[in-house]
């Protein structure tokens, strides 16, 4: 996709890092963002630098380890914003450990919103609520 002008992307972990830098960028090429988030001062942080940006922002308080949450993510953003057209599942946690630091606890903390909430939006026929968006799974 070359242009962005009024389209509407989906962005996990939209609230720091790789996340908050591409709604930037996508909003500075006229893309409209659907903002998710699990951490309400993040999402609101993205939102406020959206907002120099002349783009429709909704925001999504939500952990993607949340099935149920990112079944019904899809409905929300059409709703709010009438189309998707770009998903990027960029959400995810690390640990900033050594092998021989990390523990158990660390593992499960960080495998529910990996993988885990790449799979649930890619689920069958969930691609068929975004009305056949493409998908960015990172």
């Amino acid at each position: 996709m070359k242009n962005f002008k009024d389209k509407v992307a989906v962005i996990t972990g939209a609230g720091s890092g790789m996340g908050q830098a591409l709604a930037l960028q996508l909003a500075s090429e006229g893309c409209n963002i659907a903002l998710v988030e699990w951490k309400e001062e993040l999402l609101n942080e993205t939102r406020e630098l959206l907002k120099k940006h002349n783009v429709g922002v909704s925001s999504h308080l939500l952990d993607v380890s949340d099935k149920e949450a990112v079944d019904n993510l899809p409905n929300e953003v059409i709703e709010h914003n009438g189309q998707v057209d770009i998903v990027f599942n960029n959400a995810g946690l690390s640990v900033a450990a050594t092998v021989e630091e990390s523990n158990d606890e660390d593992c499960c903390l960080c495998f529910p919103s990996c993988p885990r909430g790449s799979l649930c939006s890619r689920q069958p026929g969930k691609q068929t609520q975004y009305h056949g968006c493409s998908s960015s799974n990172r």
